[in-house]
């Protein structure tokens, strides 16, 4: 899923920003059901518990390729990205836990254009002359 949808990405273009946008929306709807169907299970379930890591581990493998492969045009480094997506992958996984009950679209915009701003100034190193 994710992977497919990075390779319609045009090389050369800020991928940042439709790269995350399709990574909530996969968080919106299909990613967190599953999740939250299946993980209560999994913690009381030994075999329900290695299909949902085996699945988990799927996707996490595929966003981190997706995440360093694609993002690597910034030119930082890899760890910086790592912890860049690790922090974007625990506000996605909270805002659809919270929009559950809380329907405040503009509320989850605002956070996501926050974290947007602060990922560009990140990910995209500082050159200075000297």
């Amino acid at each position: 899923m994710v992977r497919d949808f990075a390779r319609t990405l045009a090389p050369g273009h800020d991928k940042l920003r439709p790269l995350t946008d399709q990574i909530r929306e996969s968080y919106q709807k299909d990613v967190f059901q599953v999740s939250k169907d299946y993980i209560p299970q999994a913690r009381v379930d030994a075999e329900e518990l290695s299909y949902v890591s085996d699945e988990s581990q799927k996707f996490n493998d595929a966003l981190n390729d997706v995440w360093h492969i694609e993002l690597a045009a910034f030119g930082c480094d890899p760890e910086t990205r790592q912890a860049m997506m690790n922090e974007f992958m625990c506000l996605v996984r909270g805002m659809a836990f919270q929009s559950q009950w809380r329907r405040e679209p503009e509320y989850f915009h605002k956070m996501l254009r926050d974290w947007l701003a602060r990922a560009q100034s990140v990910l995209v190193p500082r050159f200075t002359a000297g």
